[in-house]
């Protein structure tokens, strides 16, 4: 009979192991495939339906409040790439939401607003827009955004193109 008991034992923890590899592994499918924000699906919306040559870039957020945008990489911590990108630090700016890690499947646009001092990280799944390229950051009043189809031999993906 102890036997039996050893070998139930033996299976619970077996299984509770499985389960906390599953229970991790989905957590981290959650934060590399997990659902945009609304807002962000919203800007994905617009930047989907620009033209291929730029527009203004004020036309992505045209009611809220912000001076400048940048784009953010895969694999980019906001407040730690910002300063050296903006060139200035970012002392007593909140990030909303919180300042977190841009994942591996992910790009992200910072929405920079210097009168109340927050910054507004949007991410976007790289799997709809393939890559941000071009200007770094540009201010809303002088910069411009596009989106270009780019036709490789086995597929197309889209990029979308800052500009001054």
């Amino acid at each position: 009979m102890a036997g039996g008991w050893l070998v139930k034992i033996i299976a619970a923890l077996g299984l509770a192991t499985v389960g906390m590899v599953g229970y991790v592994a989905a957590g981290a499918w959650m934060a590399a495939y997990g659902r945009p924000s609304a807002d962000a699906r919203a800007i994905e919306a617009r930047l989907l339906a620009l033209p291929s040559s730029p527009v203004p870039i004020a036309t992505l957020r045209p009611q809220e409040d912000w001076d400048i945008v940048c784009r953010l990489d895969p694999y980019s911590f906001p407040s730690r790439v910002l300063p050296r990108y903006l060139g200035k630090p970012l002392r007593g700016y909140r990030y909303d939401p919180r300042d977190e890690w841009i994942d591996e499947n992910w790009n992200g646009l910072a929405f920079i607003d210097d009168g109340s001092r927050v910054v507004h990280v949007l991410t976007l799944s790289n799997k709809t827009i393939g890559h941000l390229e071009g200007e770094r950051c540009i201010s809303r009043t002088d910069g411009k955004v596009g989106l270009a189809r780019i036709e490789a031999p086995n597929s197309t993906f889209l990029q979308i193109e800052f500009s001054k």
